[in-house]
């Protein structure tokens, strides 16, 4: 299920203080020359630094299904005259882009909303390429106090079953910051 929230929500400095976009990319690889696609990508908050950092010789390709976010990242875009940003939207769980064409792929705090969150999944390796990464970026899964499950929130064993299920494997699970969980995900048998 899609929830929509305010673009300037989204976009809060308390946000930007928290998780730093740009040091947070370049801390999980996003270097110049990747073709990357931004996955929920909302109103730009991972997309813009993703563009940056890419520089000219790379491509960021995002997506959401929230015409309204769309509106604001186009806005945005224009406002930074950034020009290595294509912007699609997209249907819940069918990814607008060509198989294996991308070398870094993230998906920021959506697999959690997703409808069909293994279908998601899914799509976000069919567009990468083979020797590409996913990077799941969700909220940190701590089990309440009275043992009942917590709303929205994955935690790592149900993660390592949606990946096993997709194809799939975990490479590294990483707290990044106190309420957020990187997962890098890659085809295939696990790297030593």
């Amino acid at each position: 299920m899609h929830k929509s929230y305010r673009p300037e929500r989204l976009l809060s400095e308390q946000r930007y203080l928290e998780l730093p976009p740009k040091q947070a990319l370049s801390s999980l690889g996003f270097s110049a020359g990747d073709i990357c696609a931004d996955i929920g990508c909302g109103s730009g908050f991972f997309t813009l630094p993703m563009a940056e950092i890419v520089g000219e010789n790379g491509h960021v390709h995002a997506c959401d299904i929230d015409p309204a976010m769309l509106e604001v990242l186009h806005r945005r875009i224009e406002a930074h005259s950034l020009k290595n940003i294509t912007v699609e939207r997209n249907v819940p769980e069918a990814l607008p882009f060509a198989s294996e064409r991308m070398t870094r792929v993230l998906a920021a705090m959506v697999l959690h909303g997703a409808s069909h969150p293994l279908g998601l999944l899914k799509e976000c390796l069919r567009i990468l390429r083979a020797d590409g990464t996913l990077f799941v970026l969700e909220w940190t899964y701590v089990p309440p106090e009275d043992g009942s499950r917590q709303q929205k929130r994955l935690s790592v064993d149900d993660m390592e079953q949606l990946a096993a299920a997709a194809g799939a494997v975990i490479q590294t699970c990483e707290a990044i910051t106190d309420h957020h969980t990187i997962y890098r995900i890659t085809r295939g048998a696990r790297h030593e």
